[in-house]
């Protein structure tokens, strides 16, 4: 059911008004409370918001990962789903939307390429680029922060882990662009299905031509490594859907935390004054950003096996949505769930998933955090907002579009 034709009675937590996309945690607290399990007509699916809940679901092959896309594509009219066919072989090949044992075959190999010695070999990158783009801001006096230093940066990085030359990062803005159209609205709109067919297309064919010269000339990176994958059962079309994935996940969840973490130090200035005298603070703080505001909000799964919970019967085929952002926020794992508080004893948050689909790249992704974090910090000496922030208009992820900062001068 389109979002615009829902009513008050198919909805009546609140879950597809506007207001969510500025603040969905009322909304979310408010279904916790009265129905955990809950069937939601508008997208016939059951939500889950309970911590234990969507830690038991993610750590349990009843719920599959990749059945979700067939489920969701074969409820389309014929035509539509033909036009999905190229996008949807194309996304079928990322990583979290396979099962086993299917998903453990690719996931190993994957493994290292974020392996601890992996990542901290670009440790020197992740700081130049820090340190650079913060120079422009400072020069700038300010600007949009997300489009000044939380999207370039882990754009840059990811990039340069890949193999990608820095005179072709504009393409990649311009596929990213369209692959968040695409997630934020579907198939909503012609013009964006048209457009994350074309940057498929394009992707791949630019791929393949540096995938070509790295067999030709080898160097220290992803590029050169996914090609020793390209033998059985292995091809150059999973390569291709690997890097577009590497590429665009590699940035997107940090790219939201950066912005989503600075809002909310911003409005606690004793605790940015804090971590600006004690860095060494800096890896706690980041963890409770990614609890209390993290980029992600909700995770599907299809069930297929009959599973009982809280009185429930969730049944063969049923999809499932697990509520990030509620189980980050439920009191019964973390006391004063809306309270930001780098000294919590324990932040075990689902930001990054949990069991077999745990987010290959959190280690690269904690190490850009707390790099760009210390550098923020460090060089930055009275962030403030100059303007009013624009969230993301995104379900499934959360985001700022804009973040007006001012800057002051450099310490």
């Amino acid at each position: 059911m389109p979002v615009a034709l829902v009513t008050p009675l198919d909805d009546p937590f609140g879950l597809f008004e506007p207001a969510i996309f500025d603040d969905p945690y009322p909304i979310y607290h408010m279904l916790r409370h009265a129905d955990p399990i809950h069937w939601c007509a508008p997208i016939q699916s059951w939500l889950l918001t309970r911590y234990d809940d969507a830690n038991s679901v993610l750590s349990d092959r009843r719920f599959a990962s990749g059945a979700r896309r067939a489920a969701a594509t074969n409820q389309m009219p014929l035509e539509l789903r033909q036009r999905m066919m190229p996008i949807d072989d194309f996304i079928s090949q990322w990583l979290m939307n396979m099962d086993p044992p299917q998903h453990l075959r690719r996931r190993v190999p994957l493994n290292k390429l974020f392996s601890k010695p992996v990542v901290d070999r670009i440790a020197a990158e992740i700081q130049r680029v820090a340190d650079q783009l913060i120079d422009r801001m400072l020069r700038a006096g300010g600007g949009d922060f997300i489009e000044d230093f939380a999207q370039p940066f882990p754009v840059a990085v990811i990039a340069a882990m890949v193999g990608i030359p820095p005179q072709d990062h504009a393409r990649l803005f311009t596929w990213f662009s369209r692959m968040t159209a695409y997630f934020e609205l579907g198939a909503a709109r012609p013009e964006i299905l048209d457009g994350m067919t074309a940057t498929i297309a394009e992707m791949s064919d630019y791929f393949d031509a540096l995938l070509d010269l790295r067999r030709r000339i080898p160097e220290d990176d992803v590029l050169t490594r996914l090609l020793a994958l390209e033998e059985p059962p292995f091809g150059r079309e999973w390569t291709r859907a690997t890097l577009a994935l590497l590429l665009f996940a590699g940035h997107e969840s940090t790219r939201a935390t950066i912005g989503n973490g600075m809002l909310a130090l911003l409005a606690r200035p004793d605790t940015m004054e804090r971590l600006r005298k004690d860095p060494c603070l800096l890896d706690r703080a980041i963890e409770e950003m990614l609890r209390f505001d993290g980029p992600f909000m909700r995770l599907d799964r299809v069930a297929s096996a009959d599973v009982d919970m809280r009185g429930q019967r969730i049944t063969s085929g049923d999809r499932v949505v697990l509520i990030l952002g509620a189980a980050n926020r439920d009191p019964a794992r973390f006391p004063q769930p809306d309270v930001f508080d780098i000294d919590r004893a324990d932040i075990d948050h689902l930001a990054f998933g949990h069991g077999e689909h745990f987010c290959l790249g959190a280690r690269l992704a904690r190490m850009e955090l707390a790099t760009g974090f210390e550098a923020l910090l460090r060089q930055l000496p009275q962030p403030r907002l100059s303007g009013d922030v624009v969230w993301r208009r995104h379900f499934n992820h959360r985001g700022l579009r804009r973040m007006p900062l001012g800057v002051g001068a450099r310490i």
